[in-house]
């Protein structure tokens, strides 16, 4: 009987061992995929300036720390009472009736900048806007398509011996 107790014992360590082993393998590895779009759009101002750009993330990390990591200096803030407030970024700086704002997934943000945590996924987008009375509900597909200056398509397939399919050129064009 304690010869049974010691080998279901054991086993049962055995199988505990492979399952935290799987379970802490499985974590890093989707740990390692979380990433998150920023994309900063001036307005009439400066038009778009920074393309939305795929940055890993960490745990823990929020909207401003993700601008802040892919603007350095260029970003200015200014700690209050409710939150850290983005003053300006790259030279755009917001006045009386301007301001940036920020929305996440096409939603206008319920919280401050430093408060919200990203989510692998996300598409987080800072837009000036420079009148309150005026501000624009567009989605960033529907911004960047006015604009026009940020390619929104799909690369081309690679042709079947690896090297990017050829693009005819139009009549006339001598190669």
């Amino acid at each position: 009987m304690a010869m049974l107790k010691k080998w279901l014992l054991t086993s049962l360590m055995a199988v505990t061992l492979v399952f935290v082993s799987f379970a802490n393998t499985v974590h890093i590895t989707f740990a390692e995929g979380n990433t998150a779009k920023l994309a900063i759009i001036g307005e009439s101002q400066k038009g778009i300036m920074l393309c939305p750009k795929e940055e890993q993330i960490k745990d823990g990390e929020t909207a401003l720390s993700l601008l802040q990591k892919v603007m350095g200096d260029k970003v200015e803030s200014e700690t209050m009472s409710f939150g850290t407030y983005v003053k300006g970024i790259d030279g755009l700086m917001a006045g009386a009736t301007s301001a940036w704002l920020y929305d996440v997934n096409d939603q206008s943000a319920e919280v401050g900048a430093d408060s919200y945590k990203l989510k692998s996924g996300d598409v987080v987008v800072f837009r000036f806007v420079s009148d309150w009375s005026n501000i624009s509900q567009e989605t960033l597909k529907e911004t960047l398509d006015k604009f026009g200056t940020c390619k929104t398509e799909e690369p081309k397939p690679e042709g079947e011996n690896g090297k990017p399919t050829v693009e005819p050129k139009p009549e006339g064009e001598n190669g």
